[in-house]
Parts: structure tokens; sequence; C-alpha cells
């Protein structure tokens, strides 16, 4: 082998030792995997994610793990962000807040007994609130505001007193003055609360927030009723203070004779409520006898009570409601109970002291009813009734022989001489009852042992005759 030949040998077998061990050093270069990372890429790997105002259970806690050969690591994506919590720290007196287009602010506080001529069932909360309407149109605040206490009694706002207040103090505006766009105005605002309510605040109706601080103490006792016995039942307490009887009441007049009962009420749940229909009266015959709204109403205004029985009363706080029934005269060992029959007093009123109600004429019985025929007549219109043909009009003289309340309903039919029926017209009725004043018709409820005058109006053919009434067990009554 000559000199050249040597040289050239030695050349080829340096390259091909560098090229191996670049080959080498390219494979540790890529990693276990195989693949080469991107010069200036971090590395990547799992990483903690917290989301901003989130509480700590909501952070994604995640430890870093190998992954496995030639597979793509995990990508991770952060939780979307909580929405705020309502604060637990209710605003001070002068620091504002918004809901429903309203900027307000409470400025003053005030706790009374006495607001002008309104007296408190517990004691008076006074706030006297800034607002400003932030909507494009003119609108009164309204019932806006509530209150609330610590044991989570809710009182709305007392509208007579926040109006007395606003005349007797003669602030800017009130709750029902129309206040324009982007206006304000100072409104009072006032609540009637139990005297031991604590740690007040003022809401939005309906809402938890904003809350506004009113009151720390009131300092008071929760109103007791005054005597026994106590009775409850359904979150009210009550006592009877008074049961009598009357003939009458302003210009209200019963069926049979009135049953006044007056009774003080605790509302003992935690929002505002009415009585309403809560009471039935019943006798030693089981007959039972709905309150009558009218005649309740009627003594309330007549005799001035505090409360009536469709009147909200404030958790806690105490009423005077006069609750009446329209009784059988022959009535006797009445006793109050719930319309449930879950709760009975003991006899209030031992006789009404009458005679039972008897129906005069000739007397036709169907189902629980009893009825006389008084007269009937025809009308081609009756106020602003017109008839296809004609009305026939029935008066009729009831009497329920049941022992709860009912209405006639379509008890009657009419027939005529060809055999054609007629149904009831419930319009023509009624507007006979209205023009005619008739102590009834035949959709009201009428009480056990009680009467009533009610009109009953069919519309007829004009060619109709030799009519028939006839009474659901098809028994036909001939018309004169």
């Amino acid at each position: 082998m000559n000199r050249k030949m040597l040289i050239a040998l030695i050349v080829v077998g340096g390259l091909i030792f560098v090229c191996v061990v670049c080959g080498l050093i390219g494979l540790f270069a890529a990693g276990e995997d195989g693949e080469p990372e991107l010069v200036g890429e971090a590395p990547q790997q799992a990483e903690v994610v917290q989301s901003t105002n989130t509480p700590e259970s909501n952070v994604i806690s995640e430890t870093p793990t190998p992954s496995p050969t030639n597979t793509p690591r995990p990508t991770f994506t952060p939780e979307p962000t909580l929405p705020p919590q309502p604060t637990s720290t209710p605003l001070a007196l002068g620091q504002p807040a918004s809901f429903a287009d309203w900027d307000y602010a409470v400025t003053d506080v005030f706790v009374m007994d006495t607001v002008g001529e309104q007296v408190a069932r517990g004691m008076y909360i006074i706030a006297l609130v800034q607002v400003t309407n932030n909507a494009a149109t003119e609108r009164e605040l309204g019932q806006f505001f509530v209150a609330k206490d610590s044991r989570g009694r809710l009182y709305e706002m007392d509208t007579e007193t926040s109006l007395e207040y606003h005349h007797a103090f003669d602030t800017a505006t009130w709750y029902l003055e129309d206040i324009a766009p982007a206006a304000s105005g100072v409104i009072p605002v006032a609540f009637d609360v139990s005297p031991d309510a604590a740690g007040v605040i003022l809401l939005a109706a309906g809402t938890n927030e904003p809350a506004i601080f009113l009151a720390e103490d009131l300092g008071g006792e929760k109103p007791v009723l005054p005597g026994e016995p106590v009775l409850e039942a359904a979150d009210w307490s009550f006592i009877v203070t008074e049961a009598k009887t009357t003939t009458s009441i302003g210009d209200a007049t019963p069926r049979g004779q009135y049953v006044v009962i007056i009774i003080k009420a605790r509302n003992d749940g935690l929002t505002p409520r009415e009585i309403d229909s809560f009471f039935t009266l019943k006798d030693a015959q089981g007959r039972l006898y709905e309150m009558d709204t009218d005649a309740s109403l009627e003594y309330h205004h007549t005799f001035d009570t505090d409360a009536w029985h469709l009147e909200a009363l404030g958790p806690s706080l105490i009423g005077t409601i006069p609750i009446v029934f329209d009784v059988s005269p022959d009535a006797t060992q009445l006793r109050l109970q719930t319309n449930q029959g879950s709760l009975e007093t003991p006899p209030l009123l031992d006789a009404v002291g009458g005679e039972p109600i008897q129906l005069s004429g000739e007397v036709y019985r169907n189902d629980n009813w009893e009825f006389v025929i008084k007269e009937t007549s025809n009308a081609t219109s009756i106020g602003d009734e017109i008839s296809e043909g004609q009305f026939l009009i029935v008066l009729l003289q009831i009497k329920n022989l049941g022992l709860s309340q009912q209405s006639l309903e379509q008890l009657f039919k009419l027939k005529d001489a060809q055999g054609r029926f007629y149904e009831m017209d419930t319009d023509a009725s009624l507007e006979y009852h209205h023009t005619f004043d008739t102590d009834a018709w035949y959709l009201e409820d009428i009480g056990p042992s009680l009467t009533g005058n009610v009109p009953v109006v069919f519309d007829v053919v004009i060619d109709a005759s030799e009519f028939a009434l006839v009474t659901r067990d098809g028994s036909e009554i001939p018309l004169q």
C-alpha cells in the first residue's frame, strides 16, 4: 500500500468516527420517547390552577405523573370562576346599594311606638331611604323593601304608617309617588316589628341582598296573648274574648241570626299572614257555618276593631279580629273550630234562642233543598241582557237542608209542551238579581237551614208554552 492510499483510509475512518459520535449525541438529546424537543419550549407538566374569587374547595390540585411512552400528555383546563357569594356583613347607614335600577342608601333610622295616629302592634322601625331612579321611565318605589330579623321573621312595609310619617314629618316624597328618571328623593319606609326583634336588616323584597343594617336590638319582649285558654293551630295562637248574637251589623242583615266571635290572634309564623277562612262554627246538630266575610268587615268598620280576618298580621304580632257567622236561629252548643277540624273550642254559646226557619206555601223537595215557587213572569230583556226568544223568570224561595253551605248550581231545567228542554241562563239570572236586588242568586252559597229568594231565568223560544220545572231527579213541577 502506497503512502497516498494510507492517508485516504485514515481520512475516511476519521469521518466515519465523527458521524457515529454525532448520531449518538442526537439520540441522547431526543429523550426517552424518541421525540426531539423544540428549542425554547418549556417541557409540559401538570399545573395547579386556582380560579379567581373561588373557595378553596374549587381548587384543582394535580400531582404530575410520568406520561406513558409515545402518549400525548393531557391538557388541563381551569374550572370556570364561580359567581360572587352573598356578603354576610350588612351595609351601614349611608353606604350605597343598587338593585332593579334603583340606587339607594338608608340615611337615618328611628324606633317609635306611634306615628301620628298610627299605633304599632309591636314597635315601628322607620328607615329614611335616599333613592335614585336609574330607569328610563318615571316610576314609583312601591313596596320595594322588606325587613328581616335574626330569627328569620320577615316584615312587609306598613303602607299606612309610611304615608302617615310622610305627612307628619313632611318628607320630600313617599313610596307611591312617581320619581322621574335620574331623579332622587327621600322616602320613609315603616315596618311594624315584634318588640323582641334583633339584628334587623333592610332587603329588597324577594331577595337576600343587598342587606342594609337597621337596628341591633329593640330590647322588648314577644307579645303575649292576654288571657286563657290560649289555643294553637297552624302557627296561630288565639283566645276568644267575646261571643254574642245580633240581628244586624251596620247595613248587613242575616238570613238567620248573626253570631259574633271576637278573638285576639297572634301570628306564630315567620311571614305576614291573614286569618282568612280559618274558622268555622259548628252546632249540636253538626251543621257547619262558614265565616261571613261581608258581615265581618262591616263589624270591623262599625266598631273600629284594630284588624279583620283578611288583614295580614306580621310575625309574632297580635290583632283583635271579629269573625261573624250567619247561623240558623235554632242552633245550640256553638263551638269554634278550624276549617280542617284539627281544633275545637268548648261551647261558646249555649243557644241562639230562635226557632227554625220554615218555608210557606206549597213546598217541594229535591236533593238537599226545599223550595217554593213564588211567582213566574216573562220579559224580552232584563237590564242589559236581551233574550233570543223571551225570558221566563221563576222566583224561588229555597232552603238548604244540608249540614254545610251550598249553592243551587244547575238544579233545575225547564221543559215545554213540545218536550224541549232549556238550561238556566246564568247571565240573565245574575242580571235579574242585580237589577231587582234579590237577596240571593243560584250560584251563591247559602248556609245550612237558611233560606234565600233566588231568581232562575230561562231563555225560551217565542212559541213555547205549558212549562214545567224539572228537578235533577227528573221530577216535573208544572208552572202556572
